[in-house]
């Protein structure tokens, strides 16, 4: 639903007659906002329509930007669960936007390379918490890092 320009729809409502508008079939126009003409119409269902969408379509758009707020923060669950469920390993520039956060490594044929690490950017190294690091240098022929555990690896 990214087609639709609620930008444009929202402008569109402020720009109409403010206040409250009313179907009056009794006079010549049969929608009026404190006794200013909005539209005539020939048929009564059209003017009861037209003298609901001063309210109908704001609250539209407000639950609409609200269910797309809420879309967007379901669809970043659902991409991080999958990345957790089956986690890429991460490059090395990827690495250099991660300082201080947890990573976890895995080094080849899991040598003893294993576990969780914080990413120091400083130094170009991952410090795991005995102090035992990776250095920047040997990433991808030594060991390779995870944003989160991948299933199996062991520390």
């Amino acid at each position: 639903m990214k087609n639709i320009d609620t930008a444009a729809i929202r402008a569109r409502c402020e720009a109409a007659t403010p206040g409250q508008w009313i179907h009056r079939p009794e006079k010549s126009f049969d929608v009026q906002s404190d006794n200013k003409n909005i539209a005539s119409c020939f048929r009564s269902d059209n003017a009861e329509f037209i003298s609901h969408a001063r309210t109908d379509l704001p609250a539209l758009l407000d639950a609409y930007e609200v269910l797309e707020a809420e879309n967007a923060r379901l669809a970043d669950i659902i991409k991080d669960y999958a990345e957790r469920q089956n986690p890429q390993p991460l490059t090395l520039e990827q690495l250099w936007e991660m300082d201080g956060m947890p990573v976890f490594c895995k080094g080849e044929d899991n040598a003893g390379l294993n576990g969780f690490g914080i990413v120091d950017c400083e130094d170009e190294k991952i410090v795991d918490a005995k102090g035992d690091y990776w250095t920047f240098e040997a990433y991808i022929d030594k060991y390779v890092a995870y944003a989160h555990q991948p299933k199996g690896a062991k520390e």
